[in-house]
């Protein structure tokens, strides 16, 4: 019932139950996992594309610009590796574009599609607004402490899209240097055990445990959205550079 409201007030596309944003990084989590059967030589390039092309209708659907952005980033270089190894993939890729796109474009809800690829709105106006005037708020001795971890902005609480802007009302300055210390230090730990290990499929599930946790303990939902993103970029990044090293890929 909630999805189903929700979509006749945005017209944009989620499975049932989820917030469209919120599906569109499990989409995307989906491709990465396609990317990493490519990696690992479990499924030709050939047959992956296609899949690939099902997951992005799927994504612009949502009308997520953040799930956008990541899916267009991990394609941008999975096909910049694959072509320097293999250029013919690179005239393929337009053959396959031409086929999926009515499929892509006639499909998709419009507001989605309009929402997807538009720049900045109003809505976006808004919500630097309220962030000018959260950060505002965090003044004199605040500006070190914080308001006090778990605390509620008292702005209409649009500060959920920007968890480093939220951490800032909450902890001040110290706050978010620990934050972000804590984020980047596992980051860093992370990056480091995807070079030393094969075992991506272990990594992966580790950053969904951690970015789970981290959501719990600082109360603070869109903790696991920022550390999935950052970390499932990285895992492609890393993955690319070092493969680009070894056997091309078929």
């Amino acid at each position: 019932i909630y999805n189903q409201s929700y979509n006749e007030w945005t017209g944009r596309f989620s499975a049932d139950g989820f917030d469209p944003n919120n599906f569109g990084i499990i989409l995307n989590l989906a491709v990465i996992f396609i990317y990493l059967l490519i990696f690992t030589k479990k499924i030709k390039f050939i047959f992956a594309v296609p899949i690939i092309f099902l997951f992005s209708f799927f994504i612009l659907s949502t009308g997520s610009r953040a799930s956008l952005g990541v899916f267009v980033l991990g394609l941008f270089l999975i096909l910049l590796l694959v072509g320097v190894r293999k250029p013919i993939i690179l005239f393929m890729f337009p053959v396959f574009l031409f086929i999926f796109s009515d499929v892509l474009f006639e499909y998709i809800p419009i507001d989605s599609l309009n929402r997807a690829m538009s720049g900045v709105d109003m809505q976006d106006e808004d919500r630097f607004l309220i962030w000018r005037l959260i950060i505002d708020k965090v003044d004199g001795f605040n500006f070190l402490i914080g308001h006090g971890f778990g605390t509620t902005v008292p702005l209409i609480g649009m500060n959920a899209h920007n968890t480093f802007i939220s951490n800032y009302f909450e902890g001040g300055f110290l706050g978010l240097l620990l934050w972000s210390t804590f984020i980047f230090y596992h980051y860093i730990i992370i990056i480091i055990s995807i070079i030393k290990t094969k075992n991506f499929n272990a990594i992966f599930i580790f950053i969904a445990l951690i970015s789970l946790l981290g959501a719990l303990l600082t109360l603070n939902w869109e903790f696991r959205k920022d550390l999935f993103i950052l970390f499932a970029v990285s895992i492609l990044m890393f993955k690319f550079i070092k493969q680009s090293k070894l056997n091309p890929i078929n």
